[in-house]
């Protein structure tokens, strides 16, 4: 699926740059988390489901083992149990619970090592329509589509949520970087062998986006349709600041890391701010 420009999800046609990939997909490893909303809506009876599903411990399917903690929930060994303790949100817990690592071995150069990777998937097994597979954006995990998995779940849709290589809870160990050619044979090896190289939706927002496009056209035969939700890669480098000087670059970086101003982003995120969580 060779493609000149995509549709966004607001709808408009964007023609993107290759140029800028690189910039934009070379990020560090930030196992941590951050989930901001992508959806505002009532969701109690498709939560329930979802949760429901969460709590049995045959869906925790770690390599390892599962624990018990908060509202009966199991959850996976691989989560720090510092991160547990501070997050609140049902939704969120319940997307935890149903968390769970494959091994992948990306074909990249130097010897195969299995990667394993973090992914949130709903029951279904597609037999009417290509499997959704969902990228998450900057500095976040998968936890981001916590609030439309369960909607997925109930319309019984294939969807996978997946910690793209150097974010979220796939571990980057045995990965010799995490650029843009790496987070490619990362998501090429979940298409391979998780889903037997069935073709996709493939869902990609801000940083996902940026690689759900490089994705599209190196390996446009896995990709059946393209959903860009505020994708990066549509302009030229960084733009003016490129020319920033080191000293500001560091105290912008410093600023945006407040937690008051990445509260109000997240807010900003949620179409229902009454929502906000």
């Amino acid at each position: 699926m060779m493609m000149a420009s995509t549709t966004t999800a607001h709808g408009s046609r964007g023609h993107f740059n290759f140029k800028s990939l690189n910039s934009v997909l070379k990020n560090p490893s930030k196992n941590r988390w951050n989930t901001p909303a992508v959806i505002g809506t009532n969701l109690s009876q498709s939560r329930a489901s979802f949760a429901a599903r969460c709590s049995s411990s045959t869906q925790i399917q770690d390599a390892n083992s599962s624990r018990e903690k908060k509202g009966g929930r199991q959850f996976p060994d691989f989560l720090p149990d510092s991160y547990l303790a501070e997050i609140e949100e049902t939704a969120c817990l319940d997307m935890a619970a149903s968390m769970r690592r494959v091994n992948l071995t990306p074909n990249w150069e130097g010897e195969a090592q299995p990667v394993p990777t973090s992914v949130v998937s709903t029951q279904h097994v597609a037999d009417d329509h290509a499997p959704v597979v969902m990228l998450h954006g900057f500095d976040s995990s998968c936890l981001e589509f916590r609030r439309i998995m369960p909607l997925l779940e109930e319309r019984r849709i294939e969807a996978h949520a997946v910690d793209l290589v150097g974010w979220g809870f796939t571990d980057a160990g045995a990965a010799p970087g995490v650029g843009p050619e790496q987070k490619r044979a990362h998501l090429e090896a979940f298409w391979r062998e998780e889903l037997n190289g069935r073709p996709i939706t493939l869902l990609g927002c801000s940083l996902g986006g940026a690689v759900a496009i490089d994705f599209a056209l190196s390996v446009p035969e896995a990709v059946k349709a393209l959903v860009l939700v505020d994708a990066q890669g549509f302009i030229d480098g960084l733009g003016a600041m490129s020319s920033m000087p080191q000293w500001a670059a560091k105290l912008g970086v410093s600023v945006l890391k407040a937690v008051p101003l990445r509260n109000a982003a997240n807010k900003m995120a949620y179409a229902n701010n009454d929502l906000f969580a």
